[in-house]
This record gives structure tokens, C-alpha cells and sequence, in this order.
């Protein structure tokens, strides 16, 4: 693939073409997937002339991304001159640069989800050149009440008061006030692990929460849906 005689799209689309992974966005950049980082590509695309804005890689999961951010230091330390040599070279050159590479890694506030988040922060400080940019959290639960607001609530789910509110709704109020209860716990469980992401992260790391969206299918209003309320929690 020539880079000289290509424009922006018809380059993205060649390496979209090539790898057969993901998808073209060229005002944005190109989504493709993390069995290609070992290879180069999204290194490559980054010293493309006919580069786009944004290079976005969707990295698989934490137990396989360590290795590849890893590889071309592996490489390097085996191959000490040559043309490999000097293609892991300029791409550990980007890897190692805040300003052009950063890793996001994606939790859900869940016990399992927050461990493997911490650890595989401590496993790219440790063994590779990569910069942990952000931890996006998603899928946290609202806080459904306050205090006040929780006192009444807890007064509604008495036999008495339920038994009048069924009776005024024209049904029964039970399963309703039951999934309440349930949110609520849920949510009070969650914190925790929030909090102890927090506390496990070096504090230059920020964490940013994504709300977990009621929705029986997802599709173009539920991605603009999340990228407003991740542009909310960048300020823009």
C-alpha cells in the first residue's frame, strides 16, 4: 500500500479492507480490532501522511493487551539492527508518547470487572511503555433517592401503605416497589466498587462514568446517547 499517491479515505479504507476488522470513520479515524496491534497498524496509520484525526483501536481484553503493547519492546530486545529493528523502533517511539498514545480501559462497577481494571493498570505501568490515559466506567446505576426521599419510600413499602397505593393505582404496586428497592441496593453495592477503583488508581488517572441506559435495543440514538454523556464528563 502506497501512501504517496492515496487520500485520507481511500488510505483508511485500504487498512479497513486489509484487516477485515472494524469500521471506516474517516472524519474520526478508524475502529479496528486488537488482534492487529502486535502488527503495526495503528502505529502505521499514525506516520501515515494520508493519516486520519483519531486512530481508535478496540483492544481485546485485559488478559491479551499487556502482551501486545509489550511485543515490539520483546522484539527489540531480541533484534538489534535490521529493518525490523528499526519498524519496532518507531513504534515504540509512539507507543511510548503520552501525546500520541494512551490506553482507556472499559469496567462496569462490578467486583470482577474493577479487580481486572486495577491489575491490568499495574501490569502497563510495570511492563510496557504505554501510558494509561482514563478508566471509563459503564453501566453505573442513578441514585434513585435521598435521604429524605428514602425515608418516604421505605414508609410506601409498609403493608398498610402499599395495600392503599394498589388500591389507588388501580393495581398492584408491589413488583414496582420492589424493583426500586433492588435499584437502589444495586446501586449502594456499585459504589463500593467505584470507590475502590478510585482508591486503587494513581490519581493522574481520571475515572469517568458512563449512566447504565435502560433501552431494549441499541443503535445510532443510544451511541449519541453515550457520547454526550461521555463529552459531560470531559467538560466538552
Amino acid at each position: 500500500m502506497t501512501t504517496d499517491a492515496t487520500t485520507h479515505v481511500e488510505s483508511v479504507k485500504d487498512v479497513g479492507d486489509a484487516t477485515g476488522v472494524g469500521d471506516v470513520t474517516p472524519d474520526v479515524g478508524l475502529v479496528i480490532g486488537g488482534e492487529v496491534v502486535a502488527g503495526g497498524w495503528g502505529t502505521y496509520l499514525v506516520t501515515n501522511p494520508a493519516r486520519p484525526a483519531e486512530v481508535v483501536v478496540d483492544a481485546p481484553a485485559s488478559g491479551h493487551i499487556v502482551g501486545q503493547l509489550a511485543a515490539p519492546q520483546a522484539i527489540n530486545d531480541l533484534v538489534k539492527v535490521g529493518l525490523i529493528r528499526s519498524q519496532t523502533d518507531w513504534m515504540l517511539e509512539i507507543l511510548s508518547d503520552p501525546r500520541q498514545t494512551g490506553l482507556i480501559a472499559v469496567c462496569t462497577p462490578e467486583e470482577m470487572p474493577v479487580s481486572e481494571t486495577l491489575e491490568l493498570d499495574r501490569r502497563v505501568r510495570e511492563e510496557t511503555t504505554v501510558r494509561m490515559s482514563a478508566v471509563v466506567v459503564n453501566r453505573v446505576l442513578p441514585e434513585l433517592f435521598g435521604q429524605r426521599e428514602e425515608e418516604i419510600f421505605e414508609q410506601l413499602r409498609g403493608p398498610d401503605t402499599e395495600g392503599v397505593l394498589s388500591e389507588r393505582a388501580g393495581g398492584n404496586v408491589a413488583p414496582v416497589l420492589e424493583a426500586a428497592r433492588l435499584a437502589v441496593t444495586m446501586r449502594r453495592t456499585r459504589s463500593a466498587h467505584l470507590q475502590r477503583l478510585r482508591a486503587g488508581l494513581p490519581e493522574d488517572i481520571p475515572v469517568l462514568l458512563l449512566p447504565y441506559l435502560f433501552a431494549r435495543s441499541f443503535g445510532v440514538r443510544t451511541t449519541r446517547q453515550v457520547a454526550h454523556a461521555l463529552g459531560e464528563e470531559l467538560g466538552l
